[in-house]
């Protein structure tokens, strides 16, 4: 038979017994499922992340927007074809409020969404050059399919640099009568000298001016008009076009005190015309001549500054501009001439 103290200590005994079988530190109890989810971090709803949640806080994660299963992710890369720039001038992002992405570098996105890549470029003019294409699970348009969760989605742009093949130059006209003239920009004709211009004369006018096409290479700009007018040349008048430049040349022409007289027209003051009468716009040189250009075939066999002769067609009454002076041989020849009336 148990004594009173025996009988206190196994009451004790019993009682941590039942305490340590229902405690739920017990080390024989169950640990409780996790579950994947996309989770949306408080403050931050853009930047959806892959976590497990344990099953009992499932519904408040749904209640707050997450949902199951992974996050999908979305990795676009860049790839810039020749030219000066770099991955770094075209920065990417993609919609829906998410922001910049990093090339090559994996987002996680919200699954059942529709996102859209797009891009810029920090580098002026030259980014102008560059053609972008998509390649990809993006389209053409750097739109990608319905997200699924748990799916790597990709898309790669790549910009290939395309420099244009000319230049464009822009001529403006101004003119100033604060004294006897009374011509206005039109009345003047501009003149390009520069490889295959879209347009090398036409009539000035005032701002915004006229914009020809050039190729790379040497330009000026000149004109022809009336008389007793002082010109001012801008700086981008002459110089080396660049190909995909812009340039704007401004001639002012201010009148002078005292107009020279020019009865035709030709821009050649009547005093020194050696050929009076010449029909308006036609090109004439220094002496107010007419200039023509004429292709001939043939043996050339010898020329000077006042005769051309040509196996098949000799004439001391033309007058050949010195351009192709020295040249001999058997050609076609672009020879420019004058009537001859000195």
């Amino acid at each position: 038979m148990l004594n009173n103290s025996q009988k206190l200590l196994a009451g004790v005994l019993a009682l941590v017994l039942v305490a340590g079988m229902t405690s739920p530190a017990f080390a024989g109890s169950p640990a409780q499922e996790k579950i994947t989810i996309c989770h949306i971090p408080p403050g931050n709803p853009n930047n959806p992340q892959t976590i497990e949640v344990a099953s009992p806080s499932l519904p408040a994660h749904i209640a707050h927007g997450d949902t199951l299963g992974a996050c999908s992710t979305i990795t676009v890369t860049k790839i810039v074809d020749g030219g000066p720039l770099a991955v770094a001038n075209f920065p990417l992002e993609l919609d829906n409020n998410f922001g910049p992405v990093t090339s090559g570098v994996p987002v996680e996105v919200f699954p059942a969404t529709i996102y859209t890549v797009s891009e810029s470029c920090n580098d002026g003019a030259e980014c102008n050059f560059y053609d972008a294409s998509f390649s990809g699970d993006c389209n053409d348009s750097g739109v990608f399919p319905s997200t699924t969760g748990g799916t790597s989605y990709s898309c790669t742009i790549t910009n290939t640099y395309n420099p244009p093949e000319t230049a464009n130059l822009t001529v403006i006209k101004n003119v100033i009568n604060d004294g006897p003239g009374t011509n206005d920009s039109d009345d003047f004709t501009m003149v390009i000298t520069a490889t295959n211009p879209s347009d090398n004369n036409f009539a000035g006018s005032t701002a915004p001016g006229t914009t020809v096409t050039i190729e790379p290479g040497p330009y000026s700009v000149g004109e022809t008009g009336p008389l007793g007018y002082t010109p001012l040349f801008s700086v981008d008048c002459s110089g080396v076009a660049i190909a995909g430049q812009s340039y704007t040349c401004t001639i002012t022409n201010t009148d002078d005190e005292e107009q020279p007289v020019d009865s035709d027209g030709d821009g050649v003051p009547d005093e020194d015309d050696k050929c009076p009468d010449t029909p308006p716009g036609t090109p004439v040189d220094a002496d107010g001549c007419e200039i023509m250009a004429i292709l001939v075939t043939g043996q050339l066999l010898s020329l000077d500054s006042s005769s051309l002769v040509i196996a098949g067609l000799a004439s001391n009454a033309m007058w050949m501009i010195p351009a192709v002076a020295g040249i001999a041989g058997a050609g076609l020849y672009l020879i420019k001439l004058r009537t001859n009336r000195d």
